[in-house]
């Protein structure tokens, strides 16, 4: 990727936090932050495309708008793009449909994540 893309900062530091946290029982944060790389990270590629920035959180829309491949299954795309990140505070503390993230969630969300970066990182 060119040192000059500015979406690969922020993936970065969404992945810098994730490595100083994800050992923790920080949940919520964990999902927040894995959401947030993935988003990142996915308009860093559209950006490496020429593309303009879509102003959304929307995982799924974001990979669609790619013209590659990330090769992370499309029932771990929809589950990463789930997590409601507009509003972080209560009384909407649940980011998830169902509620507060459990320590499985934040882990199947960072793995997600690490996997979209990856793959993007990979190819550009």
């Amino acid at each position: 990727m060119k040192d000059n893309n500015p979406w690969l900062k922020y993936a970065l530091d969404d992945l810098s936090v994730l490595s100083m946290i994800e050992d923790e029982n920080v949940f919520r944060v964990i999902y927040f932050h894995s959401q947030q790389l993935a988003e990142k990270i996915l308009k860093a590629g559209l950006f490496e495309q020429g593309k303009k920035i879509p102003r959304t959180h929307d995982i799924v829309y974001l990979i669609d708008a790619l013209d590659t491949h990330t090769g992370v299954s499309a029932d771990d795309i929809q589950y990463l793009s789930s997590v409601y990140v507009d509003s972080r505070y209560p009384p909407d503390v649940g980011l998830l449909p169902h509620g507060e993230p459990s320590k499985k969630d934040a882990e199947r969300a960072m793995r997600i994540a690490k996997e979209v970066y990856h793959s993007i990182t990979e190819k550009f």
